[in-house]
């Protein structure tokens, strides 16, 4: 039995305005066993933070015109446990 059929599924958050961006980070952690929920703008991701418990969040630095990092404080305020991965697509 190897881990990943051991352990039990992480609960990963992604945050990002871009569909495709979302479509393909869900695609790729599925397929390793995740479960996932995405999110494009700070309250859909504060709204789904407030309904479920997440071990991961993958969190866009840029969300169209809001910012990963003005989102960040209120993450980190609401699930203080939640670790939090910036990124970007942009140069």
């Amino acid at each position: 039995m190897n881990d990943q059929e051991t352990r039990a599924p992480q609960r990963v958050l992604l945050i990002d305005d871009d569909s495709g961006v979302l479509r393909n980070f869900r695609m790729c952690l599925e397929d390793a066993a995740y479960q996932v929920n995405t999110a494009q703008t700070s309250s859909q991701a504060l709204s789904a933070i407030a309904r479920s418990v997440f071990d991961v969040c993958v969190l866009d630095l840029h969300l169209g015109d809001e910012s990963g990092l003005e989102l960040l404080p209120q993450l980190r305020a609401a699930a203080p446990w939640m670790r939090v991965i910036m990124a970007t697509a942009e140069s």
